[in-house]
C-alpha cells in the first residue's frame, strides 16, 4: 500500500494564508500606487534624468549594504528561538541587532552628507544636493530593520505589508503637488521618496510597541548571540548582499559607461516591470515561518514540494498576464519607453526560474547554509562583469537580457546541486512537480474556502 505522504497542516496554511492575503491586498495597493508614481516620474524626468535617478538608487543600494549586514542570519536565529520559546534570548539578539543597524546607518548617513562635496570635482552642486537627500535613507533603512524584526517575530504581516502601501501612496500625494503647483524635477522626486519612507515609519510604531511588549519584563541573557552567530556560520551571509548589490551596481555602471545613461533608464524599465511582477510572488511569510517549523522534517518536505509546484503554476500564469497587459499600458502611459518591451519579452523567461530560486533559498536561509549562498552571490558577480564585457559593446541592451537568462539557469542549478547533494533535509520530487492530481485539486480546493472565509471574517470585523 502506497503510504499518503503528509499534508501541510491547517494552522500553518491559515497562517500562511493570512500572511500572504495581507501581503497581496496591500500589494496591489502598493503596485496600484507605484504605477501611478512612476507615471509622474517618467512623465516629468527626461529619459536622462531617469537614467541618474537609477545611478544614484544603484549607488546608494550599495552602500545601504553595511546596515544590513547579517540581516538574515540574524531574523532566522531569532525567528528559531522564538518558536523553541526561548523568549529571553531573542530579546537579547533584538536589542544587539537594533545597537548595530541604528549605529551603522547613523554613520553612514554622516559620511554620506558631509563628504558630498568630494563630488564636486566631476559634478556639478545640483547632483551634490541630490545626494545629501538621499543620505537620509540610511537613517531610514536603520529604524526599519529594528523595527521590522520585532514585528517578524509576532507575524504582523498586515502591518509590515501596510507601510509600503502607505509610503507609495505619500509619495504620491508629495509628487502631485510638486506636479500641479511646482516642479516636479530629480530634486522633488527624491524629496518625496525620503519623505514618504519617513512619514510610513511613524505607523509602524504603534504595532511595534504591541509586538515588543512580551519582551518588556523580560531580563535579555547575558550572551552575546548577535556575536557568535555572525562570527560562525553568518559570516558568510555578511558579505552576501554586498555582492548582489555590488553586482547591480556593475550593471548600472556597465551599462553608462558602454552604452549611456538612456540606455540604464531603457533597460530599467524592462528590469523593474520583471522584478515588480516577480515581487508579487506569495512567498513573502514562508521566510518567516519556515524557521518556525525546523523541527518537523517531513512538513518541511511536504512544504517544499507543495510550495515549489504551486509557485512554478503561478509563474507561468503571471509570464501570461504580463504579456497581455503590460505593453498597452506601456504604449498608453509611457510610450517613450516602448523601447523596453523587446527586453521585457525576453525576461519573463526568467520569471519561472527565478520561481524555484525563490523557495530554494528560502529553506538554504533556514537550513544556515549562508555560506553557499554568499559563493553563489560571489560566482554570480564574477560570471556577470566578465559577460557585461563581452555582450554589451558587440550586442548592446541585448547582452544585458542575455546575461541575466544565462546566469539564472547557471545559478539555479548550482543551487538544486547543493539542495540535492549536500543539504539533503529537501528534495525536488520531479514526479509530484509534473503531476497534478485529486490530492492537489483537494488542496487548492482547501487554500479557495480558507482564503474567502478569512477575507469574509476581516470584512465582517
Amino acid at each position: 500500500m502506497t503510504k499518503t505522504p503528509k499534508k501541510v497542516s491547517s494552522p500553518f496554511i491559515r497562517t500562511f494564508l493570512r500572511g500572504e492575503i495581507s501581503y497581496g491586498f496591500w500589494g496591489g495597493i502598493t503596485t496600484a500606487g507605484g504605477l501611478i508614481n512612476t507615471f509622474l516620474v517618467i512623465s516629468a524626468l527626461t529619459i536622462y534624468q531617469y537614467g541618474v535617478f537609477q545611478l544614484l538608487l544603484s549607488s546608494y543600494a550599495l552602500l545601504a549594504v553595511l546596515i544590513g549586514l547579517g540581516g538574515e542570519t540574524v531574523r532566522n536565529d531569532l525567528l528559531r528561538l522564538v518558536g523553541e520559546g526561548k523568549e529571553s534570548a531573542a530579546k537579547k539578539i533584538f536589542l544587539e541587532n537594533a545597537a548595530f543597524r541604528l549605529t551603522a546607518g547613523i554613520i553612514l548617513w554622516a559620511f554620506v552628507f558631509f563628504n558630498a562635496d568630494l563630488f564636486s570635482f566631476r559634478f556639478g552642486p545640483e547632483f551634490i544636493f541630490h545626494i545629501k537627500i538621499i543620505s537620509f535613507l540610511f537613517l531610514h533603512d536603520a529604524l526599519l530593520s529594528s523595527l521590522r524584526l520585532a514585528l517578524d517575530a509576532r507575524k504582523r504581516f498586515q502591518e509590515i505589508a501596510s507601510r509600503s502601501s502607505i509610503s507609495k501612496f505619500i509619495q504620491l500625494g508629495l509628487m502631485s503637488y510638486f506636479f500641479f503647483f511646482s516642479t516636479l524635477g530629480l530634486k522633488e522626486v527624491l524629496i518625496a521618496f525620503v519623505s514618504a519612507y519617513f512619514i510610513a515609519l511613524i505607523f509602524l510604531l504603534p504595532p511595534f510597541i504591541r509586538s515588543y511588549s512580551p519582551w518588556r519584563h523580560l531580563t535579555a541573557v547575558g550572551e552575546s548571540f548577535l556575536y557568535r552567530a555572525l562570527s560562525s556560520y553568518g559570516k558568510w551571509e555578511i558579505f552576501r548582499p554586498a555582492t548582489a548589490k555590488f553586482g547591480n551596481f556593475a550593471q548600472v555602471w556597465f551599462t553608462k559607461l558602454f552604452l549611456g545613461t538612456e540606455a540604464v533608464a531603457i533597460f530599467s524599465v524592462a528590469k523593474t516591470i520583471v522584478g515588480t511582477i516577480a515581487g508579487s510572488f506569495p512567498t513573502k511569510t514562508l521566510s518567516t515561518l519556515v524557521p518556525l517549523e525546523m523541527a518537523d522534517k517531513e512538513h518541511l518536505q511536504k512544504i517544499f514540494n507543495q510550495g515549489l509546484k504551486y509557485l512554478l503554476v503561478i509563474s507561468l500564469l503571471f509570464c501570461l498576464a504580463g504579456v497581455l497587459f503590460v505593453p498597452p499600458l506601456i504604449n498608453l502611459f509611457f510610450s517613450k519607453y516602448a523601447v523596453s518591451l523587446p527586453y521585457f519579452y525576453f525576461l519573463l523567461i526568467t520569471l519561472p526560474i527565478s520561481a524555484f530560486s525563490v523557495i530554494a533559498s528560502i529553506f538554504l536561509v533556514a537550513f544556515r547554509q549562508q555560506k553557499f549562498l554568499f559563493f553563489q552571490k560571489i560566482a554570480s558577480t564574477l560570471i556577470s562583469i566578465p559577460f557585461y564585457l563581452l555582450l554589451l559593446p558587440v550586442f548592446g541592451l541585448w547582452g544585458l537580457a542575455i546575461n541575466s537568462l544565462i546566469l539564472s539557469l547557471i545559478l539555479n542549478a548550482i543551487v538544486y546541486w547543493q539542495l540535492h547533494y549536500r543539504v539533503k533535509d529537501v528534495r525536488v520530487n520531479w514526479n509530484a512537480l509534473a503531476r497534478f492530481d485529486k490530492n492537489d485539486l483537494e488542496f487548492v480546493k482547501k487554500m479557495w474556502r480558507m482564503s474567502v472565509t478569512f477575507v469574509f471574517d476581516r470584512v465582517n470585523r
